[in-house]
């Protein structure tokens, strides 16, 4: 295994390692190391992904998505296909700094990706992995402050993704759960350009400028090379990601760019 930040946040691998690992052992290895990055698939198809991440616990399904999916009878795969031409959860444009389930109120432990068609995706498009845990641990008082005192609000605005929470108004999502090891991120950080936004957030008592001033000051800490890595995408990786340590986000990219992942969320049985 080769590891990826200098903190040791990452590890990659290759297949057969991969292969060779039981699933406790790889939830412990996702939980001290944040994610992995699994090199030497080739066309994993649909039933065979599913079949290497339901070892890891419950398989979420997406209801909303049934009717409208390519593929019938794959209800747990998500296909992120880039077919948007803006700022969408299945577009092109960027996909702000989030941790997965909390405007959906699903419990989500593990995000599976597998990059299942790239091209024309050499420096654009990457996957932005934060190690939010560390970063929490290092946090300059005065953000940390922010996260643990003030109350976040965020609006779902995307359907069908986001239509239940956004029957509900302005939802509240407890910023930090402590669980013990480290303390959960749930928050959905503002686009830079609310035309084309999924959702925006709000903190109560703060204006619009020192909202703003707030996430940016706070951006730039995550991204700290210290803090996140940025995964470029090629043909067949597989990456698998704590969701209770990471926070991430994804790059925009150009239409002559292709990339097709397949996600799945899983939620620990223990």
């Amino acid at each position: 295994m080769q590891k990826i930040l200098r903190s040791g946040f990452g590890v990659q691998m290759t297949k057969s390692i991969f292969e060779n690992m039981n699933s406790n052992h790889v939830k412990g290895l996702l939980k001290d190391k944040g994610f992995c990055i699994i090199k030497g698939y080739e066309n994993i198809d649909r039933d065979q992904l599913i079949n290497i991440c339901k070892n890891f616990g419950e398989l979420e399904e997406y209801i909303d998505e049934k009717k409208k999916h390519k593929y019938s009878g794959h209800k747990h795969i998500f296909e992120v296909d880039g077919s948007q031409e803006k700022n969408a959860v299945r577009g092109r444009g960027e996909l702000p700094i989030h941790a997965d389930g909390g405007l959906l109120k699903k419990q989500i432990d593990v995000i599976a990706l597998y990059a299942a068609k790239i091209s024309g995706m050499k420096f654009q498009g990457g996957t932005g992995i934060i190690d939010f845990k560390l970063a929490l641990e290092e946090m300059p008082p005065h953000l940390k402050r922010v996260l643990e005192e003030e109350k976040f609000e965020t609006l779902g605005l995307e359907e069908p993704y986001y239509s239940n929470a956004s029957s509900e108004d302005w939802l509240h999502i407890p910023v930090l759960t402590d669980l013990g090891w480290t303390k959960k991120c749930v928050l959905y950080f503002n686009y830079e350009d609310e035309k084309f936004a999924s959702w925006k957030t709000r903190i109560q008592g703060f204006n619009q400028n020192e909202t703003r001033e707030f996430f940016t000051e706070l951006i730039k800490y995550l991204k700290d090379p210290r803090y996140c890595y940025l995964h470029f995408w090629k043909q067949d990786d597989l990456l698998l990601m704590d969701n209770r340590r990471c926070i991430h986000y994804r790059e925009p990219f150009s239409k002559d760019g292709e990339r097709i992942n397949l996600r799945l969320q899983m939620k620990y049985d223990d």
